[in-house]
């Protein structure tokens, strides 16, 4: 019921964020078009953003001076659906753990993105805008009203320069108190950076300095 519930959502919520433009929306390389009734996740971007158990990343906060270790404390693989008259859809979800703040986030990788705050999905009349569409695939990224992306071909993080950076800004980040958010991903390495605004002033910015990724 939650999975029918959740695939009846996510087209609403990404023809919003395509800024309703059909031609925009098709190069997210939408899965609806596909001619076969199962379907499996076709971008390679995508299917490089697996992040299993044992993976981690620890952070510091330059703002705060604080450290936090983020931890990815389950996974799974698997297919869900229905969705536009499709059976099955192949998905990656997984749930990170703050050692610092002490809390649960679940994402689901899916043929568009990566989607944070999952698990609002399971909870019948919340909103659309309980979640927020954090990474999208870096060849085919489009920008919103809502969320502005801008593809970096590197960047420098910490002491190290990452490849094929997204970085994607959030006006109103409803997973963050509705508060500005800026994320630079890539899906080699996933969270590089997160910054966080309230009322155009830094409040935030966790910044990667180790991290073991499982696959």
């Amino acid at each position: 019921m939650k999975r029918i519930l959740f695939f009846s959502i996510v087209p609403i919520l990404l023809l919003l964020m395509s800024c309703n433009r059909e031609n925009d929306f098709n190069k997210w390389g939408d899965p609806c078009y596909s001619n076969t009734d199962t379907v499996y996740m076709s971008s390679a971007d995508m299917q490089y953003c697996r992040y299993k158990t044992g993976t981690y990343w620890i952070f510091i906060d330059s703002v705060t001076n604080r450290y936090d270790s983020v931890a990815v404390v389950s996974f799974n693989q698997g297919f869900g659906g229905p969705l536009c008259d499709k059976s099955l859809f192949e998905t990656h979800t997984f749930k990170t753990h703050s050692s610092y703040s002490s809390k649960s986030i679940d994402y689901l990788v899916y043929n568009w993105g990566i989607f944070k705050n999952l698990n609002k999905f399971a909870d019948i009349g919340v909103s659309v805008t309980s979640i927020s569409l954090i990474y999208i695939d870096f060849d085919r990224a489009v920008s919103s009203s809502n969320c502005l992306i801008e593809r970096l071909d590197s960047a420098y993080i910490y002491d190290q320069y990452y490849k094929k950076v997204l970085r994607v800004e959030i006006k109103e980040d409803c997973t963050e108190n509705n508060n500005k958010s800026v994320y630079f991903m890539n899906s080699e390495f996933g969270f590089l950076r997160h910054n966080i605004y309230e009322k155009n002033v830094l409040i935030s910015q966790k910044v990667l300095m180790r991290k073991r990724i499982v696959r």
